[in-house]
């Protein structure tokens, strides 16, 4: 797929994110603001979430994932076939799939450059759909 052929994303994606941590890796973590960072243990945790795309040109994307807790700031890119989303935040990297009006896909999460990086780490799934 060419870059005039790539797919222009709805602007709002609804869902969740699915997550299990060694402490907690970001701000989208319900025991964040009561300072569950300083618990440095297994975590399991669901929340709701939406993803807003903010720009898209071509294959570049801008987004924000937004929670009750939290909005992260995410780049991105397509593959080559419209299908993968490779994204980036400050703490983590995720590969997304879209396929039609669903997208889904998988975070490794690590506070890079802070104190704690070597403390707390993560993986996270995400299903979202198309916001009707």
């Amino acid at each position: 797929m060419s870059t005039e052929e790539t797919r222009i994303l709805p602007t709002e994606w609804v869902g969740s994110s699915t997550s299990t941590t060694w402490g907690v890796t970001n701000k989208h973590h319900p025991k964040h603001s009561s300072h569950g960072h300083l618990e440095p243990e297994l975590q399991m945790y669901s929340v709701p979430m939406t993803v807003r795309i903010i720009r898209q040109e071509g294959r570049h994307v801008e987004l924000l994932f937004i929670s009750d807790n939290h909005e992260t700031r995410r780049v991105g890119l397509f593959g080559t076939d419209g299908t993968k989303l490779l994204l980036a935040s400050d703490v983590a990297n995720d590969v997304m799939t879209i396929d039609g009006d669903t997208m889904h896909g998988d975070t490794w999460s690590r506070p890079h450059g802070a104190d704690t990086a070597s403390e707390v780490f993560g993986v996270h799934r995400w299903e979202f759909t198309v916001k009707s």
